[in-house]
């Protein structure tokens, strides 16, 4: 089981209750050490690692929606909320660059079936330009994860939309509306395979909720595609599809029952019921919790036993989406479940599901497993006090799991400042 490696921190892990002041000196000693170092560039956008150099052929110097957003969240949850407002500014600036990637699927002029047709999910930050090569962007939930962010912004903070603004977010409803996102296969969070996945529609109709909520609000109609007004019953039509399709939940795709991807659709979503959220979590933590971190579904392949010697440094990040079944040799039958890169981005996000119930419920047992899942977190910094994205066997002889390449890696660090924030919050009422 992996213990507390970044010595700085001992004595101040408890396994039973945290004070204030024990979570303020944490909070001190990691914020002096640059753990939660997430330092905008000059379009306020955040790499996927700002470990890697600018040339790095793993491509994590770049940006992706997702994990912006994920970062955005963690500025909101600790009271800044105008650096995620700047940071969907440039995302919204790289949208309006490309809108003819929208109008050309929505007017039926490009295969919807190819994904370079799809808007792209990733991009280079300083330029805002898609990027050359080949890549998975038939990604449903990179989209509404950006409505998301952007409407709730509005909603919540005040950040209301410019006219600009309005114009491409009215691309939203039509295009999912032509990829009939309730049952569009997409590549999904882990960008492989197309399926079609329920933690995708999830993201989408969270996305068109705050949407909507906005919408109820306005006085006027600010939206509207090719001179049509896209009015509420528009979005609530199309929530209705994807909400149907939930129906199905906890299974994530006809393949895949349980896929820690769902958790975001806990939180930071919160579109879930309650007898639904218990499912996905104990389903991800009875299946996938391993002694270091979480997997992201068995029989992932992504960083398996020995990947830095199985592929070139190249091919580590490459798009598999449409031969995955090349990686996941790495991963026969027999070893799934005991062998795959346990992840670092859900522990934090555990933690806090317990943390937020445990500010509205007060159980004590909603307490236990935000300190547990929290302390899971802390272990898994690096010795140097890195976030990393995952740990994988680096040696298959040996068995022994060690931090991948890729840290820091700003979805982690974004998670655990929110875990960090949430113990505070909740350390305050114990």
């Amino acid at each position: 089981m992996l213990t507390l490696q970044f010595d700085k921190l001992k004595g101040l892990v408890s396994k039973d209750e945290y004070s204030s002041e024990k979570i303020d000196a944490i909070v001190n000693i990691l914020s002096r050490n640059g753990t939660f170092e997430l330092k905008p560039n000059l379009n306020s956008l955040f790499p996927a690692s700002s470990g890697q150099k600018y040339d790095a052929v793993s491509g994590y110097q770049h940006v992706w929606f997702r994990d912006n957003v994920m970062v955005a969240n963690y500025f909101i949850e600790t009271g800044r909320a105008d650096v995620a407002f700047k940071t969907i500014q440039s995302i919204t600036l790289f949208l309006i660059k490309y809108r003819g990637r929208f109008d050309d699927i929505i007017r039926g002029k490009v295969n919807i079936q190819d994904p370079m047709m799809r808007p792209h999910v990733r991009f280079n930050d300083n330029k805002l330009e898609e990027l050359p090569g080949h890549w998975a962007n038939a990604q449903n939930d990179a989209l509404g994860y950006v409505l998301w962010l952007r409407f709730r912004l509005a909603n919540q903070y005040g950040f209301e939309l410019s006219a600009d603004e309005c114009k491409i977010y009215s691309c939203f409803p039509p295009y999912f509306n032509v990829i009939e996102y309730w049952r569009d296969p997409d590549s999904g969070h882990w960008e492989e395979n197309r399926e079609i996945r329920n933690s995708s529609i999830g993201v989408v109709v969270a996305g068109l909720e705050e949407m909507e909520k906005y919408m109820a609000v306005v006085k006027f109609k600010p939206f509207s595609y090719d001179g049509q007004d896209i009015d509420i019953g528009d979005v609530s039509r199309l929530i209705g599809f994807g909400r149907a399709q939930l129906q199905s939940l906890p299974g994530e795709t006809s393949s895949r029952t349980v896929d820690s991807a769902q958790l975001f659709l806990i939180y930071p979503l919160g579109i879930l019921d309650r007898n639904t959220e218990d499912i996905i979590l104990r389903n991800v933590l009875e299946t996938l919790q391993g002694e270091f971190g979480i997997k992201r579904y068995l029989g992932d392949s992504y960083w398996a036993p020995g990947y830095k010697n199985k592929f070139s440094e190249k091919d580590r990040t490459r798009d598999f989406s449409q031969d995955i079944a090349i990686r996941n040799v790495l991963v026969p039958k027999e070893k799934r479940g005991k062998v795959e890169a346990e992840w670092c981005i859900f522990d934090p996000i555990i933690s806090v599901i317990h943390g937020k119930r445990f500010l509205s419920l007060h159980r004590d047992s909603d307490r236990q497993l935000q300190i547990n899942y929290f302390n899971r977190s802390l272990a898994q910094l690096t010795r140097d006090g890195q976030c990393p994205e995952a740990y994988y066997i680096e040696n298959e002889l040996q068995g022994m799991y060690v931090p991948n390449d890729h840290v820091p890696l700003a979805w982690t660090q974004a998670n655990l400042g929110i875990a960090l924030e949430y113990m505070k919050r909740s350390s305050s009422l114990s």
